[in-house]
């Protein structure tokens, strides 16, 4: 970096999550910049190739007003009798539950959690509110049955016409569990002006035809974006984990008046990666989910937290 021209000075910072190098350029030089660090630097570690990142970024204000979707106003039906009168975020996986995971762990970075209900389920959520020290909104979306849900997008859609959300957005799948932080996620997103998507590597054409793939440069800019593809293009999957941008996530009623998926979460990303920049980022963990309950006492037995 020292030796780059356009860099004004750096630092090393991080080194409790492997580190990352700052630096302070001259914005007219940033693609040459951008071009001769990473050169330089995947000829020294050529076996990072795909995980290795340089971005640019602007400064900004601290303290961004972020909010959180959280999608649960699914029913679960193959994990019955389990969940056939309880809600699948609320299971218990080790000590917490689902939610409890996932609003424990990023709520310094989040404003306000909203999370999306069917009738059946909304009071379920209302109770587990009560004992929650963060700011949590439930919304019911009126639905009662498996086959008249919304879809995951119009659950999206209903939240911010609804709550008038003008905020950048954390949107995610309330029935997942990581063994990381997804801190580092929001903190990438903030830093690319983008808005992101997570992902990781899946070789198992099987598994790819279940999910959303995609492909991405050398800067991780997405390239492709495949949602359920029958020929995957590309090997890394997309669970369900997006950050939106405020002027994006407003977008929503153009993407289903063109036509877009409104079941699968997604299918709006896919749809707006067409329309503008959207980077995806790389999870340094993983992510368990179950379908039934075989599945869910299995995730039991190895999940043992955030690492």
């Amino acid at each position: 970096m020292t030796e780059t021209d356009g860099i004004y000075g750096g630092r090393f910072s991080g080194a409790g999550f492997k580190g990352c190098c700052m630096a302070l350029i001259d914005p007219d030089k940033a693609e040459e910049i951008l071009e001769h660090v990473t050169e330089k630097y995947l000829s020294v570690y050529p076996d990072l190739k795909g995980k290795y990142m340089c971005t640019v970024c602007n400064t900004a204000d601290g303290g961004e007003v972020m909010k959180c979707i959280i999608l649960a106003a699914g029913y679960a039906t193959r994990l019955y009798p389990l969940t056939e009168n309880f809600p699948k975020p609320l299971l218990k996986v080790g000590e917490k539950a689902i939610l409890d995971w996932l609003v424990d762990d990023i709520s310094p970075m989040i404003e306000e959690f909203i999370v999306i209900s069917n009738h059946k389920f909304a009071d379920h959520f209302r109770k587990w509110t009560e004992g929650k020290p963060q700011k949590i909104t439930v919304l019911d979306d009126g639905t009662s049955s498996n086959e008249t849900r919304l879809g995951a997008v119009k659950d999206i859609e209903f939240a911010v016409e609804t709550l008038n959300i003008t905020d950048d957005c954390v949107v995610m799948a309330g029935d997942n569990v990581l063994d990381f932080s997804l801190r580092h996620f929001l903190s990438y997103a903030q830093s690319t002006g983008t808005s992101c998507v997570m992902c990781h590597e899946e070789n198992r054409l099987q598994a790819l035809q279940k999910t959303a793939v995609i492909e991405f440069d050398e800067n991780q800019l997405i390239t492709s974006y495949q949602e359920k593809p029958k020929e995957p293009k590309g090997n890394h999957a997309v669970p369900p984990f997006y950050f939106y941008r405020a002027q994006d996530i407003q977008r929503i009623p153009e993407a289903l008046s063109a036509g877009c998926g409104y079941d699968a979460p997604g299918s709006f990303a896919a749809w707006l990666s067409f329309k503008t920049p959207v980077h995806a980022y790389i999870m340094p963990g993983k992510r368990y989910d179950f379908g039934d309950i075989n599945s869910y006492n299995m995730v039991q037995k190895v999940f043992s937290g955030i690492i």
